[in-house]
């Protein structure tokens, strides 16, 4: 059986990909250029290092070496439960690197000391702990579609939202759960319009090359029951 392939950037790429209604690009996996890094909200302040929300090794498991269907198809089913994983902006906060982000022996209780205390960081795990987490990720792995789109409600509650929650203590306007699925609801009425528009402009050229007229046009698309006229 495969086993889950600890790279962080294998982990990325797999989260990086984008759903919706342009899917041709993902994020880039260098998260520090000006598309990501720029549109982070609330920004990310000069000298500050840009912290995963949700870490990538948490979520890598569940997507990593998948087909690209099946990779949109669950990062969809996370933004519609609350998270948003990889190098999508909304995952990152900026924090003062030693005083909030990493593990350090001058400041302590950072963000990554409490994913330790919640045992969400594997490097701080040993014996059975580690074992159980090693074998929850290879099992994801391994997992098909239908069984990790069933599990993912639970792993947005147990491990999504209490690692966000570590983040967003550092930074309280930093989205979470409840934010990111009312950003998710207004993204797919965006979609629908954008469909909407793609049909009536597909409409109108087929009208216009059998020499239907315009008022015609129009009819049909109010008529259309995909077409809300107000």
């Amino acid at each position: 059986m495969p086993k889950f392939n600890r790279n962080r950037n294998e982990s990325l790429k797999a989260a990086n990909v984008k759903t919706g209604f342009d899917q041709s690009k993902s994020w880039p996996l260098d998260y520090k250029l000006k598309s990501v890094k720029g549109a982070v909200p609330g920004g990310v302040r000069s000298g500050e290092h840009m912290h995963h929300l949700l870490p990538a090794d948490l979520f890598g498991a569940i997507v990593q070496g998948r087909p690209k269907h099946e990779q949109k198809i669950i990062i969809n089913r996370g933004h519609q439960l609350g998270f948003r994983p990889g190098n999508d902006p909304v995952n990152f906060i900026g924090l003062d690197p030693l005083r909030e982000h990493i593990t350090n022996d001058t400041f302590a209780n950072t963000a990554h000391d409490q994913l330790d205390d919640i045992g969400l960081e594997i490097k701080s795990l040993s014996g059975d702990s580690r074992q159980q987490y090693l074998d929850l990720q290879n099992k994801f792995v391994n997992s098909d579609l239908e069984t990790v789109l069933s599990a993912l409600p639970d792993f947005a509650s147990y491990i999504a939202e209490p690692s966000m929650a570590i983040g967003r203590s550092f930074r309280p306007d930093a989205q979470g759960i409840e934010s990111n699925k009312r950003q998710y609801a207004k993204e797919v009425a965006q979609e629908r319009i954008k469909e909407t528009e793609l049909h009536n402009q597909e409409m109108i050229a087929e009208a216009t090359k059998q020499g239907i007229s315009l008022e015609d046009v129009v009819k049909a698309i109010r008529d259309d029951t995909r077409i809300t006229i107000n």
